[in-house]
Formats: C-alpha cells, sequence, structure tokens
C-alpha cells in the first residue's frame, strides 16, 4: 500500500519522473541506442509535465468524488506514461483509473445494500412479534372451558400451543433485544 501512496505522490512530482527517463537514457546511450535515446529525451523534455498535471488533476477529481472524471484523467497520464516508455508506470495508471472508474457503481450497490437493510429492519418491524401476548388470555380461558366440558384432546392441544405461545414470547424478547443490538449497529455505519 505504501509503495502504491508513493508512487502516486512520485507521478506528482515531473522531477522524478525526469530523473527516471535521464537514468533510462543514460542506458540507452551506454547500449548504443543514440537514435532512441535522442527520441526519449525530447520526449523527457514535455511529458512529465504533462503526466504530473494529468495525476494531480486525477487526485483532485478523486479527492472530490468524482470517480469519472478522475478516471479520465488516471487513462490520460497512462497513455503520457506510454508514450515515454514507463510501461509498469503505464499500467498502474490503467488499472487504478479502472479501478476508481467502478467507484460510481460500488458506491450506488452500498447505498443500495444500505437502503435494503433498512427495508428488511423497518419490515422486522412490522412482523409484530408479541402478538403471542395476546394469545394467552384467549388460550387459557380455553382450557377452562375444555376443563368444564372435559374435553381431553381440546386440552391436550390447548395446553401444547400455550407451551409454544410462551416459547415464542420468549424467543421474541431474544429478537427484540438481538434487533436491538443489530440497529446499533446499523447505526454506526
Amino acid at each position: 500500500m505504501n509503495s502504491i501512496l508513493s508512487l502516486i505522490e512520485k507521478l506528482k512530482e515531473p522531477k522524478i519522473i525526469k530523473d527516471t527517463i535521464n537514468e533510462r537514457t543514460k542506458q540507452m546511450i551506454d547500449d548504443g541506442k543514440l537514435t532512441e535515446a535522442r527520441e526519449l529525451i525530447d520526449l523527457g523534455e514535455e511529458i512529465p509535465e504533462k503526466l504530473a498535471k494529468e495525476v494531480n488533476i486525477a487526485e483532485q477529481w478523486f479527492t472530490e468524488g468524482d470517480y469519472k472524471k478522475a478516471k479520465k484523467y488516471f487513462l490520460k497520464a497512462a497513455e503520457l506514461a506510454l508514450i515515454i516508455q514507463e510501461n509498469e508506470i503505464s499500467s498502474f495508471l490503467e488499472n487504478k483509473g479502472n479501478h476508481v472508474g467502478t467507484f460510481p457503481d460500488v458506491i450506488k450497490e452500498r447505498d443500495n445494500l444500505y437502503k435494503e437493510l433498512e427495508k428488511r429492519t423497518s419490515e422486522i418491524e412490522m412482523n409484530e412479534l408479541y402478538v403471542y401476548n395476546y394469545l394467552l388470555d384467549p388460550i387459557e380461558r380455553l382450557i377452562d372451558i375444555s376443563n368444564n366440558f372435559e374435553i381431553i384432546e381440546s386440552i391436550d392441544t390447548l395446553t401444547k400451543l400455550k407451551s409454544n405461545a410462551h416459547r415464542a414470547i420468549r424467543l421474541a424478547k431474544e429478537l427484540y433485544g438481538l434487533d436491538k443490538k443489530i440497529r446499533e449497529l446499523l447505526n454506526k455505519i
């Protein structure tokens, strides 16, 4: 991460880019590639300034959150790096531009996911889990009535229903506690 950050910082400085070109031209001259060295020297006079300018503009747009413009300038800088035969830098800038270009879609996806989370948590609120509390009184009354008539099957079924309603109430309370924790965490995002 630091090397990527330092590369971007280096690319913002034309002098650093020129120094890199000068080192390469010296090597070309040593290797007897005089014509290629001359071409690179000529390009080295104007391209580093343009490259640094494009990178600075791209970073500015990136900081301001205009990722489409940032992408455009990173890709322009990549083309300039290619002209001065800085293939690795060009590849890096092209990748950065393409990556930054995905940010609007990623941000949109993130926002949609947050909305989906909010929607689902509000749906949970709408599902009244405490409705089981309202079942207890009628169930107990039905058990009493069934006892009066000595309807054993109904008493057994109603007793199981009452037991399940109590269990549902306990789980609803536990769910309410978890729901509260989830909402607190969502609010921190």
